[in-house]
């Protein structure tokens, strides 16, 4: 039998990894949805660390779109948690 904390925290590493991949390409479009389940996911796990990480990475996502003060508020919102 497989624990739904398990299952969660596994999809939450998958999509993290995915996410920093595609920052990795340069693919910005990609990650939003990727970070956005990653931070849902982390909500019921309480892993802190990948939800910050996920937070830089749609403040990553934003600057790329050239959208700064978005971009500023997703940082800010992971140094405050930090």
């Amino acid at each position: 039998m497989i624990d739904d904390n398990s299952d969660d925290a596994l999809q939450v590493e998958v999509y993290n990894q995915l996410s920093q991949v595609y920052i990795k390409k340069q693919e910005y479009s990609k990650i939003l949805d990727y970070c956005k389940k990653v931070l849902d996911l982390c909500k019921r796990t309480d892993n802190v660390e990948k939800e910050l990480s996920a937070l830089n990475n749609i403040g990553i996502f934003y600057g790329a779109k050239a959208d700064y003060k978005l971009a500023m508020q997703y940082f800010l919102d992971a140094l405050e948690k930090g």
